[in-house]
């Protein structure tokens, strides 16, 4: 889990074309939280990564929760 979540982070963060305040919405997750979690303050409830992964997968992303 711990490895998908900062794979997740990295390829969020390589593209800066994704709106993170989008993102957040889409799992239904404060933006907030969000920036906490990518900047490494707070860490991704399991569901919320799960929901992360599905979405990101729609934009390319490989990985599978």
């Amino acid at each position: 889990l711990n490895w998908m979540n900062m794979n997740m982070k990295y390829w969020i963060k390589q593209r800066t074309a994704l709106n993170h305040r989008e993102l957040a919405k889409l799992i239904n997750w404060s933006p907030s939280s969000f920036h906490q979690w990518l900047n490494g303050k707070r860490p991704i409830p399991e569901e919320k990564a799960k929901l992360l992964a599905d979405v990101l997968s729609k934009y390319g992303f490989k990985g599978q929760y």
